[in-house]
């Protein structure tokens, strides 16, 4: 079967962001952390990219959503700082959105070969059986 356009196009962009954000927590990894933390010096960092800011706070968001560890909370009150509350509540929202989607992706390609790694074959099918069988509630109390 033949891959569509569409699904080529949506794994080209996926690969290039996931690149993109590999190459920026590889190379600039323990500023990000200090940046993360001090809102005076990521609002500076916002600013420095001028009509571009939009998408910069967009980026840091997809950052934020795809390696959990990074706080979100100067990110979000920065968004309505610089931008407004509408403008930053929408640049949040589609950082958010795009963020959740490649991680979702991620786990999607890997999640077989991890999951294979780390847990046992036994544990495996008792898990595969209550998904099956409780799959909504056990959803909604691990979530």
């Amino acid at each position: 079967m033949k891959p569509s356009r569409h699904s080529k196009l949506k794994w080209g962009i996926m690969s290039l962001l996931g690149v993109l954000i590999v190459i920026a927590i590889y190379r600039y990894y323990p500023q990000l952390w200090n940046l993360f933390h001090d809102r005076h010096q990521l609002k500076g960092v916002l600013r420095s990219f001028g009509p571009y800011s939009p998408f910069a706070f967009i980026m840091l968001h997809i950052l934020h959503a795809v390696i959990p560890p990074l706080p979100g909370e100067a990110i979000e009150f920065l968004g309505g700082y610089l931008f407004g509350v509408w403008a930053g509540m929408l640049y949040s929202m589609i950082g958010l959105i795009l963020g959740s989607w490649l991680s979702f992706s991620i786990a999607r390609v890997f999640e077989k070969r991890i999951v294979e790694r780390f847990v046992s074959p036994e544990l495996r099918k008792k898990l595969d059986y209550l998904s099956g069988h409780e799959g909504v509630i056990l959803g909604f109390l691990l979530f």
